[in-house]
């Protein structure tokens, strides 16, 4: 039973960890191939598991999938689980080392994960972003046949997060951090906006330990220069050029319709057109009555009133129009400041001769009206002496 005996003590463990967060279907499948291989030996149909949409290798233990595990707890649980998963499956192909192989068991330390700001510089690390690389780190150097035989008490152990070396570990990692200027939140959600300029470009970002502190890893996006555009500087004047490039009808002064059974492309002309009043000097805001909170959040969006976002510089523009705008029924606009959604005129309605003096109040400089379903724009622009 010697060679069986690891694949008991894996299962073993894996069924114990899962029973702990409360997973339900490959808790079942653990505990089946566990009972084989206390039968007999582990059998090969182990590996159908992994690999592939909805397999054994893609589950993520959270509580956002409906486990029962604490915040801090995750890091740990899913360390744990990959580790086991690897024993698992190591042992299904007859490996024969005690531990896992060298370069899994202790890897050089991994970059420390984080978020910074790719306009001005400024960077986080997270309490989270700091568990999981401690857990990283000590789950495998902790895990082995021998100790797996501590049973429950070494699950318990790894889920508390409190295995020797991980309280220094993270005073390690925090202090390098502080040394390098970058800063420690505390925090559950991304760095988005950046809390130090408010742009919503900011993305993950990596960090090697260098010296006594953190330094940028080599496969990091690049920070933007301090002129940096997201997209060309465009005047009134040449937003009205690119509606007319795109076969828009001038319905009245200042006022042009696009439809989307024009000669060019309807997704071409939309995003030309959009980024044309996106490159006008000012803020870009939107107004649309569908549920937007989670884009906002995720995005880096300002909500600025009633039904009215401010929208980041950073954000694409064809995502925009394809998959947060396609129902139609919206109108973004460039202004000085958001414009109640109620004083929004309708340029589909109405007594046309009178939107320029209605514009003009409302200091609009252009402004996109998407009718339903986005089969149709009217875009008004205040050119220079209208």
């Amino acid at each position: 039973m010697g060679e069986d005996r690891r694949a008991v003590l894996a299962l073993a463990a894996l069924v114990r960890l899962l029973e702990h967060c409360g997973e339900g279907r490959w808790l079942l499948w653990a505990r089946r191939h566990l009972e084989k291989a206390q039968a007999t030996s582990i059998e090969a149909t182990v590996l159908d598991a992994y690999g592939g949409p909805g397999s054994f290798n893609e589950l993520t233990l959270d509580p956002l999938n409906g486990h029962a595990l604490e915040r801090m707890q995750v890091p740990w649980a899913n360390r744990l689980l990959a580790v086991l998963g690897e024993r698992v499956y190591q042992l299904a192909y007859e490996r024969t080392d005690e531990r896992f192989e060298a370069a899994w068991v202790r890897l050089a330390d991994p970059p420390v994960e984080g978020w910074r700001c790719l306009v001005c510089g400024h960077a986080e690390i997270s309490d989270y972003d700091i568990e999981w690389w401690v857990a990283r780190i000590l789950v495998p150097a902790y895990v082995a046949d021998s100790t797996l035989a501590d049973g429950p008490e070494l699950i318990a152990t790894l889920l508390s997060g409190q295995v020797m070396g991980a309280a220094e570990s993270r005073t390690d990692v925090m202090a390098r951090a502080r040394a390098s200027g970058v800063h420690v939140a505390y925090r559950d959600d991304v760095m988005r906006p950046c809390p130090g300029c408010g742009s919503g470009d900011t993305d993950v970002y990596r960090w090697i330990f260098a010296g006594g502190g953190l330094h940028p890893a080599e496969d990091n996006v690049e920070l933007r220069g301090p002129q940096h555009r997201y997209r060309e500087e465009r005047s009134t004047a040449e937003l009205a050029g690119v509606l007319t490039t795109h076969g828009s009808s001038l319905e009245a002064a200042g006022l042009w319709e696009i439809e989307r059974d024009i000669a060019n492309n309807w997704l071409d002309a939309q995003t030309n057109v959009m980024e044309a009043l996106r490159g006008l000097a000012g803020p870009t805001f939107l107004t649309i009555y569908e549920e937007m909170e989670v884009v906002a959040q995720r995005d880096g969006w300002k909500h600025v009133g009633e039904h009215t976002w401010m929208i980041s510089d950073s954000m694409s523009t064809p995502v925009l129009i394809q998959a947060h705008l396609e129902v139609g029924a919206w109108q973004m606009y460039v202004a000085p400041s958001a414009v109640a959604a109620t004083d929004l005129p309708d340029l589909f309605k109405g007594d046309q001769a009178s939107l320029p003096e209605a514009i003009a109040g409302l200091e609009l400089v252009a402004l996109i009206d998407a009718w339903h379903d986005n089969t149709e724009w009217r875009v008004a622009v205040v050119l220079s002496g209208d």
